[in-house]
């Protein structure tokens, strides 16, 4: 079965990142760009696209083709009407945004400030975790994609607390970021002679993706968590680094090593999580970089690199995990979601390599 997909938002950094990996899709018959203006090339916008001779639609000029996969890749609050456009229709729904994240429409917009203009179809979408939720996402057709944040938070947390292996009481998250997080817009904090050799906090004031995780690990593990997320962009475009920090709980005595076999034999079916530093000695007076993930090593995959340590004075637990957040941060996961839908393998047009 060949599909056609409407990739809707196409001159945005995660539209492009959908229709890059899109085009290496057995199953896609044709992929249609679509943007407010028709005729946009995508080659003289997005130059790494070369050679694919595509050109922005509007939705009106496609109105006479029935898509079979809508990716919707627009800014948070903006996919409503979308999404209610093509609900009565064949086409699996596939949301990058946040405005099906949460159940209750009431908590989206108590997180982005924002009406949710869509409450009546709100239920009809499945959070697309795929890592504790493809028993859900196989018999769904819409689909409300994870934050870039939240994938590189839960694939480490949610089988520790499943374990009981940390306490959920404090769990402080820094997370860096490329800049092409922060999409495309002309803030001059992020033009490159001012973010070159440079660091920018935001969001200090309270991250939304805050929310998003504490509600995730609830529903899988039944647990609350107390979430304090740190956000910065780093002196690169693609990626996250994320450092978390929480102490054990009491009754735990395991090893550093214990607790990453613990993670490979949860993770031991799934391709796209791979756990770092097994059976490698962990000193704290030794700067050993090579037990700990390299954020450039999953750069144009869609895989998260997980390891972690222990402070024994303290019983500290720190993990580390790295995602490209264009890819398992968006467009991979959000075709993940697609196979897992259609009944294929998951990884069908992806890969686990970086670059």
């Amino acid at each position: 079965m060949k599909m056609n997909a409407f990739v809707i938002g196409a001159t945005g950094l995660t539209g492009c990142e959908v229709i890059r990996l899109l085009s290496a899709h057995p199953l896609i018959r044709k992929i249609y760009p679509i943007s407010r203006e028709s005729g946009i090339s995508l080659e003289e916008l997005h130059p790494n696209l070369t050679g694919i001779k595509k050109y922005t639609y509007t939705l009106e000029e496609l109105k006479h083709i029935e898509p079979d996969v809508v990716f919707i890749c627009l800014p948070s609050g903006e996919s409503f009407d979308i999404a209610k456009n093509f609900i009565n229709t064949k086409a699996i729904i596939i949301d990058l945004g946040a405005d099906f994240r949460f159940d209750d429409p009431k908590l989206f917009e108590k997180v982005y400030k924002k009406k949710h203009k869509a409450k009546e179809i709100q239920y009809k979408f499945t959070y697309g975790y795929v890592e504790e939720f493809k028993k859900e996402i196989k018999c769904s057709q819409y689909i409300a994609n994870p934050g870039c944040y939240v994938n590189a938070a839960l694939c480490p947390l949610v089988p520790l607390i499943k374990a009981n292996i940390i306490n959920t009481d404090s769990i402080f998250i820094s997370a860096i970021n490329g800049t092409s997080g922060a999409g495309v817009n002309n803030q001059k904090e992020l033009i490159h002679h001012n973010q070159f050799a440079n660091m920018l906090a935001y969001s200090l004031n309270g991250h939304r993706h805050t929310d998003e995780i504490e509600n995730i690990i609830f529903k899988t593990t039944m647990k609350k968590a107390n979430i304090s997320l740190v956000t910065s962009h780093g002196n690169f475009v693609r990626g996250i680094f994320m450092i978390q920090c929480m102490k054990l709980s009491s009754h735990v005595n395991c090893e550093r090593n214990d607790i990453l076999e613990y993670l490979k034999d949860y993770y031991k079916n799934n391709e796209f999580i791979s756990i770092i530093g097994i059976n490698k000695v962990s000193e704290g007076v030794e700067k050993n970089y090579g037990i700990y993930p390299q954020l450039s090593k999953v750069i144009g995959s869609n895989s998260c690199h997980i390891s972690l340590d222990i402070v024994p004075e303290t019983r500290e637990l720190r993990v580390v995990s790295v995602i490209d957040n264009l890819v398992k941060g968006a467009a991979g996961t959000a075709i993940q979601n697609m196979n897992i839908i259609i009944n294929v393998n998951e990884a069908t047009g992806l890969t686990r390599y970086g670059i």
